[in-house]
């Protein structure tokens, strides 16, 4: 959708970037050990339109190779039809030292004269990227897709005085240990309205909650990108991923793993009903002939 929109007639924007801060291996296991393709491949394999230049962060070096494999994989072998973008690199290192380097390459990279956008893609495990590195991607144009871990990393840690003086303060860019926020929820919000800050004008955060089907365990993803004013066919595409997302949860995992394997032909019945919106920018085939093939990528 990000792609479609900005490379269409009506963007203000020339080029477009695609940062993932905490990028993995590329591929992500299932506990039957079954392998998905990760956020590296799909941004790629997804894109309307290539990007300038896509750039995966990776803290741990042998995932960071491991990446590096797959990607050239992925952009060098006809097979898997994999839309390789103008320019990619992986950048092994800490998240919160390699954004520096980001910023200061997009701005080279960027041609002459050219208004830019970039969409960065934050997948916390826990709070792993701190706000800092938040503050210094949002000096850029930017709408961000960032994983929010508020039941098993933030929840787990609002009692702990000295967490807050610690990662907390880290994470949310200031000491919270006075201010009044009791639950999980108040955490939540304050986050969300401090990525509204992060806007020069008016933003939007969607936020999604995502469900595993267990005990206390779930996250919500926020995307926060900024208000046009005369709204946005875009917006109402997210609110449309949005309910998908939250109709779905870890129970729905099986049945859906059974779509991807082909023993069950569509995957309608997940799919919200009545959606007013630009089905165009969902993209077509829901099939994946590629995710059916992935010992390829292990």
């Amino acid at each position: 959708m990000y792609t479609k929109v900005m490379s269409g007639e009506n963007s203000p924007f020339d080029e477009f970037y695609y940062v993932d801060a905490l990028a993995g291996t590329g591929l992500s296991e299932y506990e039957n050990g079954d392998c998905f393709l990760g956020s590296p491949i799909l941004a790629s394999k997804s894109a309307a339109e290539p990007f300038k230049k896509m750039y995966f962060i990776e803290g741990d070096t042998n995932n960071a190779e491991a990446l590096e494999a797959r990607l050239e994989l992925a952009f060098n072998d006809s097979y898997f039809d994999v839309q390789e973008p103008e320019d990619w690199e992986v950048l092994p290192g800490d998240t919160n030292e390699r954004i520096d380097d980001v910023v200061t390459d997009i701005w080279r990279q960027r041609s002459p004269g050219a208004k830019f956008h970039t969409l960065t893609f934050v997948d916390n495990q826990a709070m792993d990227f701190d706000w800092v590195s938040m503050e210094k991607m949002a000096e850029l144009s930017t709408d961000f897709l960032v994983t929010y871990q508020g039941a098993q990393a933030v929840g787990m840690n609002i009692n702990i005085e000295a967490t807050h003086r610690g990662k907390l303060k880290d994470h949310f860019g200031r000491n919270l240990w006075d201010h009044g926020l009791e639950t999980r929820e108040d955490y939540k919000q304050t986050y969300i309205k401090q990525m509204r800050s992060l806007f020069n004008s008016d933003s939007i955060q969607i936020p999604t909650k995502i469900y595993s089907g267990r005990k206390s365990y779930d996250y919500d993803v926020v995307y926060g990108t900024r208000e046009t004013k005369n709204g946005s066919g875009y917006v109402d595409a997210v609110k449309y991923v949005k309910e998908f997302v939250e109709n779905f949860d870890g129970r729905d995992v099986e049945d859906m793993i059974e779509v991807i394997n082909g023993n069950q032909s569509v995957m309608e019945d997940f799919l919200p009903k009545n959606a007013e919106i630009d089905e165009s920018l969902l993209g077509g085939n829901n099939k994946d002939e590629d995710q059916r093939s992935l010992t390829d990528w292990c």
